[in-house]
């Protein structure tokens, strides 16, 4: 199974880099001080800014609360439906939930909005390949390699696609990529000596 991107960070500083923490009670309490901030906010302003949605809806996604996380997305989208980060992390949500056709299409949109989003191109790739769209998602990591070369979870992806349709000396180069980039990558290191191995035995 192909690896996904994480969550991007905040476009903001403050609220959203106060929510990376390893405490879940933290967590938990930073949820709740954002959505007070956020309802204090709503009854000053007529309308409220994108990225406070945005950000409490990072906090959610933080604390595996998808399904709320997925309608503060929705509504940074409505607020302001050029935000590529919002969607593309509405898409990561959706998965999340086993929802795959509203995940590939939050992906397209994070594209339409911005062709190079190279986490976007990759996290498609990840849930066309669930859905048994290898070809698919192929172009989609090969998108997202030729956008950012340093990607390295999507040579990685890349690598896996290509391995599973029998495409070995492709998946090697890509597996090399990947590790010349990450060069600890246990994965990607067992996955190129399990192709060089089945290369060999079809030699």
């Amino acid at each position: 199974e192909a690896a996904r991107s994480g969550i991007s960070p905040s476009s903001e500083e403050g609220p959203g880099e106060i929510l990376r923490t390893e405490s879940d009670w933290e967590r938990i309490h930073l949820v709740k001080k954002l959505r007070q901030y956020l309802d204090m906010s709503l009854l000053i302003k007529s309308t409220a800014e994108p990225e406070q949605h945005y950000n409490l809806a990072l906090a959610l996604t933080d604390n595996w609360q998808m399904e709320e996380a997925v309608q503060e997305f929705k509504t940074v989208l409505k607020i302001d439906p050029k935000h590529p980060f919002a969607a593309m992390n509405l898409g990561f949500c959706y998965e999340a939930i086993g929802a795959k056709d509203e995940a590939i299409s939050a992906y397209n949109l994070a594209i339409e909005i911005d062709p190079d989003h190279e986490f976007a191109h990759n996290n498609l790739g990840s849930v066309l390949e669930d859905h048994g769209q290898v070809m698919a998602a192929i172009i989609s990591f090969r998108k997202a390699t030729k956008i950012n070369p340093g990607l390295a979870i999507a040579h990685y992806n890349l690598g896996v696609v290509l391995e599973a349709e029998g495409n070995l000396e492709a998946a090697i180069e890509a597996y090399k990529a990947a590790i010349k980039l990450t060069p600890n990558d246990a994965k990607a290191l067992n996955n190129l000596g399990v192709v060089y191995k089945d290369r060999k035995s079809v030699v």
